[in-house]
């Protein structure tokens, strides 16, 4: 019964999708093929959980804003089932970001919804509803990415959906001794840069480790990981501002953590950046400290870079080791 009504709603969006004048038949659909394959999703994701999303009795537009708007990134007109979305926001956001969006706006115009700014016990946004006005000027940052996104679906159709299990996954740095770790890579004195191209086992577990001096720069100081140009590497460091900030390669889910308050971690000269995988999952510390862990599938060839915006040394105690656990 389930598939059938998932097929049922894809059958329902091509004939949607033809549709983008008022006629006898019903109110007026007019979805910009920019949002087409999103609200694809959305509908999808709906059948899927039993919850019927069909636009021919209320019809629908998805169009882009006629003027930028610095506010917000997407609006829907309550009890109109219209929905804009500022062009120059989206034409910056990456797939899984866009998808969100969406996903938030048929939030308010489909499912009824307001904005909820509660978080996980984890610190985590408990819902892709957050919005204005955010607590203590948090960031918007959803990580939409791995199993994480499984949950925010499910907690947008269903508001009673039970706090995930991973906001409970941690790690402790004493969890990994310095017996554990085979140097495959090091280089001790101070430099400005550095690029190297690594070759991992196959399956193997590994951790970066190094001193970033973040206090000493233009714009972003920080590593990347992975092979070059590639959607499976990622970007981890400090802004100009010591924001602590990790994205993902080509930006295929953009920005999947930002933290605003890392000064009660750092000291005002070099910091200890650990960046730890393990069967699948990266684990992050700062001087030793759990800051934050996201799936990522690993990759036995990469390259492991420097990031840096200015022209004094700002690594040094560089290590990559393969973990012999």
């Amino acid at each position: 019964m389930k598939n059938l009504q998932i097929l049922v709603g894809i059958l329902f969006l091509g004939a949607l999708f033809t549709m983008c004048t008022k006629d006898e038949e019903g109110p007026l659909i007019d979805v910009r093929a920019d949002f087409k394959p999103f609200l694809e999703s959305y509908i999808q994701e709906a059948e899927s959980r039993g919850v019927k999303a069909d636009f021919s009795e209320t019809g629908l537009s998805i169009q882009f804003r006629p003027v930028e708007d610095e506010e917000s990134a997407g609006v829907c007109f309550l009890g109109q089932f219209r929905i804009e979305i500022d062009r120059s926001d989206w034409n910056g956001m990456a797939p899984p970001e866009k998808e969100g969006l969406i996903f938030h706006e048929l939030g308010h115009c489909h499912l009824d919804r307001s904005h909820l700014n509660t978080l996980l016990p984890n610190g985590e946004w408990k819902s892709r509803m957050r919005g204005d006005p955010f607590i203590d000027d948090r960031p918007v940052t959803v990580n939409n990415s791995g199993r994480r996104r499984d949950y925010y679906v499910d907690e947008i159709f269903n508001t009673n959906t039970p706090v995930p299990d991973w906001v409970n996954i941690t790690q402790s740095y004493d969890f990994i001794n310095d017996t554990q770790k085979h140097v495959i890579y090091e280089k001790i004195p101070d430099s400005i840069s550095f690029k190297e191209r690594l070759f991992l086992p196959s399956g193997a577990n590994w951790e970066i480790e190094l001193e970033i001096n973040n206090f000493e720069t233009e714009e972003f100081i920080g590593i990347s990981w992975g092979q070059d140009n590639n959607e499976k590497s990622w970007r981890m460091g400090y802004s100009r501002e010591n924001q602590f900030i990790i994205t993902s390669g080509q930006d295929q889910f953009g920005t999947i953590f930002f933290k605003d308050d890392v000064d009660e971690l750092i000291n005002d000269e070099y910091n200890e950046l650990t960046v730890r995988q393990i069967d699948n999952v990266c684990y992050v510390f700062i001087n030793q400290n759990f800051i934050y862990w996201f799936d990522y599938n690993r990759q036995v060839i990469g390259t492991f870079q420097s990031i840096d915006r200015g022209s004094i040394d700002h690594f040094r105690n560089i290590r990559v080791s393969e973990l012999m656990l």
